[in-house]
């Protein structure tokens, strides 16, 4: 866009711009902040007071650079406006230091004689955070917070391609809650769920930040180890049979505290093991014979 006369071009400009709900900036191509209306300024925390800003100081240091050569190339290139934020949404630095993702949308307007570039905004917070709890809720088990079935099958897949392409150790531990039926009758399925919580609570203090955790189902949980071969599997297995065993998990009413095992199957992959399913139902039947020899051990 243009006008004739560089004073009253930018008065149209700006009275146009400053009532507009988006954030809208103007920037010159010594990459000076021409104007900037009431909402980027609420926006980014920033007052009139502040006064001339450079554009860098909108955004993190480490994006500072790449932005700024892709402002040189949308100004020597002979594209009018482009959207910015079709690799990923920009992110913006507020005057308080924290980081926000943007929608932005870039334009060239010709203001008298000059130059600028018009970024037109919208905070994208609340979009960005809904579709993280979307993508969890699509992954997590909502009563444990470990990884539901389908996420766990997805990742064990992933792994077990990755283990058999580079010749790299996997295993699998599957173990299930003793006598957990018991507690529900006993106690109620409130406490049958603060059970469940608390177990997987104690599991991640054993387990390693690289390994995976996930819901089976019902009383049921496997966890993958990466790189982990059959003895150091045994040995994180019986760590983990260990940790919950020495523990007095609390009810939800707090009116008791009750001891709790697991039976832990072990599976490792080796080259007779073809698939991931063939490595679980291992790991499955391992467990099963650490409950049939009398619970709260482990079995390989």
């Amino acid at each position: 866009m243009s006008w004739n006369s560089p004073s009253q071009s930018r008065r149209r400009f700006e009275a146009i711009v400053k009532s507009a709900y988006d954030g809208i900036i103007s920037v010159g191509l010594d990459q000076r902040i021409r104007m900037m209306n009431d909402a980027a300024m609420a926006m980014f925390g920033v007052t009139s007071a502040a006064g001339p800003l450079l554009l860098e100081t909108l955004l993190p240091v480490r994006f500072r650079a790449r932005h700024l050569e892709y402002i040189h190339e949308f100004m020597a290139s002979e594209t009018a406006s482009r959207p910015m934020q079709l690799r990923g949404a920009v992110i913006g630095l507020r005057a308080d230091g924290t980081e926000f993702p943007l929608e932005v949308s870039i334009a060239k307007i010709q203001v008298g004689s000059d130059t600028e570039v018009v970024a037109v905004m919208r905070d994208i917070s609340e979009r960005v955070h809904m579709i993280q709890d979307l993508q969890i809720a699509a992954t997590v088990d909502v009563l444990t917070q470990a990884l539901n079935r389908r996420a766990l099958m997805e990742a064990a897949q992933t792994e077990f391609s990755r283990s058999v392409r580079f010749g790299r150790a996997m295993s699998v531990l599957l173990f299930d809650i003793d006598y957990f039926k018991t507690v529900n009758d006993r106690f109620g399925h409130a406490a049958g769920d603060v059970i469940l919580k608390s177990v997987v609570d104690r599991a991640r203090t054993v387990l390693r930040e690289v390994d995976l955790l996930g819901r089976w189902g019902g009383e049921e949980f496997v966890a993958i180890l990466l790189e982990l071969d059959e003895d150091g599997a045994t040995r994180c297995a019986e760590r983990l049979r260990q940790a919950v065993a020495s523990t007095m998990f609390s009810l939800a009413d707090g009116r008791a505290a009750v001891p709790i095992t697991i039976s832990v199957g072990i599976a490792t992959r080796t080259e007779a093991v073809g698939t991931v399913d063939e490595l679980l139902a291992r790991a499955d039947a391992a467990m099963y014979r650490a409950k049939n020899a009398g619970r709260n051990r482990i079995s390989s």
